[in-house]
């Protein structure tokens, strides 16, 4: 590729260089008269208008027709290039679409696990809720029943046994 780019640099300068006239600008009048003096024959000897700036080419028609041959070989070369380098390009979409719905597909599979762990945790956590409810309404039960005892205990008089809660002197 860099070779390519180099040659195309290399034949603008040339092409520059070959346009340009030889002689520095305040002398280019004379180069001026030369091309016109030189169109002026050319027109005078009845010859066809070939003013040509570029570089000159004499080439046989042989060689101008391996030429447009080559050229040709090199357009088709770079369109079934572009063609599989287009093809390719699908090819890569296709599968980096499919790297992202596994991807997808693999983020769902996780929020789903991540769920049911959720609802298991939850459901654990239901159960113990109701059994501290439970608990706790055993345990009310039976602070009332205490309760109760010590209110009866303290209501009747006092019998002098041993063991008796409350003793009034």
């Amino acid at each position: 590729m860099s070779q390519e780019v180099w040659k195309s640099q290399r034949f603008k300068v040339v092409m520059e260089y070959e346009q340009k006239p030889l002689l520095p600008p305040p002398l280019i009048i004379f180069s001026h008269i030369h091309l016109l003096v030189k169109y002026l024959m050319t027109r005078c000897q009845g010859k066809e208008d070939s003013f040509d700036h570029g570089l000159k080419l004499f080439l046989s028609e042989s060689d101008v027709q391996n030429i447009y041959d080559f050229e040709e070989e090199c357009v088709e070369g770079y369109f079934r290039e572009k063609e599989t380098q287009l093809h390719m390009s699908t090819e890569e979409q296709v599968r980096f679409t499919t790297e992202r719905v596994e991807m997808m597909s693999q983020r769902v599979e996780d929020i789903n696990h991540r769920e049911k762990e959720s609802s298991a945790c939850i459901k654990t956590l239901e159960f113990r809720l109701t059994k501290l409810e439970d608990l706790a309404e055993q345990t009310a039960a039976s602070l009332a029943v205490i309760h109760r005892y010590i209110v009866t205990s303290m209501a009747e008089p006092s019998s002098g046994k041993p063991g008796s809660v409350i003793s009034h002197r």
